[in-house]
């Protein structure tokens, strides 16, 4: 973001252009005899090249130092004034002055450089100028004079609004890039657990299945045939889901061939293929969901009995899902002997707990006297 020009206050090309144009037309006006009537004609000598030169210096230092510049720009002018030189344009040097006083240092600056040069001004105007004319310049003197300190007020205002400006766009981008950074950090979270998901229960499967194949390999071969069979549907389902959750990464919308609640018999097929009995329940008036919430339930029901493969030591496990009017409710309990929690302390509970809270619902785990319970409302 590019610097206020009034905030830098290291004089640069825009003060050295100003002092050298002020310079020059007052010079011009002076050399040429362009100057108010009444006034003791002196020709530009080497006074008034000095006079011009501290002129030229006050406006080229004038943001840096503004009060001792303002008190050579005025003490110069009415210099010259009072030498007797021409110059109308030399009282473009304490409005100049009087306007950045205004802008650098506040508006009481302003007002008190041009109420002194106002009053000095009517003072060396009464003894300079021939009376018919003093009167008119010294209302044109109040005029000038208030008008710079006006026009400074409303640079200064304008500047203070743009600084304004500039800090809210500045705190639009910071806000935007926190947001985006959010949203990525919350795609992030959502991809993990779909592959979390869809690996571990795949991984558990594959597991239980293998370990049934090679148990029965000599004994019962058609057994050990079916695990294997079993193997593989796995395996190639899990490969379709994680196609989808890529395809969703470079489609930059939904998950192609999202799972549904429609599947469940699939996930009870695979854990009693893993030798755990497995009942679905479903009550209430079956209607449609919001892919979000259908894909939530599913992977929480697919977790759970992952879980219960894996950890539980269960011989038997109910799936309940209750449709109710506003919120979907999901029980997965089993009668699990282990120890421990079957979900621990890793990314599987926190994962069904997360998906829950982000679609705005509730989410509670743990033992119960017949083993452990997952439940979990989520709104419709």
């Amino acid at each position: 973001m590019r610097r206020l020009w009034f905030r830098d206050r290291r004089p640069g090309w825009p003060d050295l252009a100003l002092a050298v144009l002020v310079g020059a037309a007052v010079g011009w006006s002076g050399i040429t005899g362009m100057g108010p009537a009444g006034v003791d004609r002196r020709p530009f000598d080497l006074l008034a090249g000095a006079l011009l030169l501290l002129m030229s210096a006050s406006l080229l230092v004038r943001r840096r130092y503004p009060v001792p510049a303002a008190v050579v720009a005025i003490g110069t002018t009415f210099a010259w004034f009072g030498a007797g030189y021409y110059g109308r344009a030399v009282i473009a040097v304490p409005m100049i002055v009087c306007v950045t006083l205004t802008v650098v240092l506040g508006r009481w600056w302003g007002v008190a450089a041009g109420a002194l040069t106002t009053a000095s001004g009517i003072a060396v105007i009464q003894a300079v100028f021939d009376s018919p004319h003093a009167y008119d310049y010294s209302i044109n003197a109040v005029l000038i004079l208030t008008t710079s300190v006006a026009v400074g007020e409303a640079i200064r205002y304008y500047l203070a609004w743009r600084k304004e400006m500039l800090d809210r766009v500045a705190r639009a981008e910071r806000d935007r890039d926190a947001e985006a950074a959010r949203l990525v950090n919350e795609e992030r979270l959502r991809i993990a657990y779909e592959v979390h998901d869809v690996v571990a229960h795949t991984i558990a499967s594959i597991s239980v299945q293998a370990g049934v194949a090679a148990h029965v390999l000599d004994r019962r071969p058609e057994k050990a045939r079916e695990a294997l069979e079993a193997i593989k549907k796995t395996s190639t389902e899990a490969l379709r889901e994680l196609r989808g959750v890529v395809g969703a990464l470079r489609s930059d919308g939904a998950e192609e061939h999202s799972p549904s609640l429609g599947r469940l018999p699939e996930l009870t097929g695979m854990v009693e293929a893993a030798g755990v009995r497995a009942r679905l329940s479903v009550t209430g008036e079956v209607s449609a969901l919001p892919a979000a919430v259908e894909l939530a339930a599913y992977r929480i029901v697919q977790e759970a009995l992952t879980n219960v493969v894996r950890h539980a030591k269960a011989s038997e496990v109910t799936i309940e899902l209750s449709y109710r009017p506003d919120f979907l409710r999901i029980t997965v309990e089993d009668d699990g002997t282990a120890a421990e929690s079957p979900s621990g302390n890793g990314n599987g509970l926190a994962g069904m707990r997360e998906r829950a809270r982000t679609l705005g619902g509730r989410f509670d785990a743990g033992r119960v006297t017949t083993g452990f319970r997952v439940a979990c409302e989520l709104p419709r």
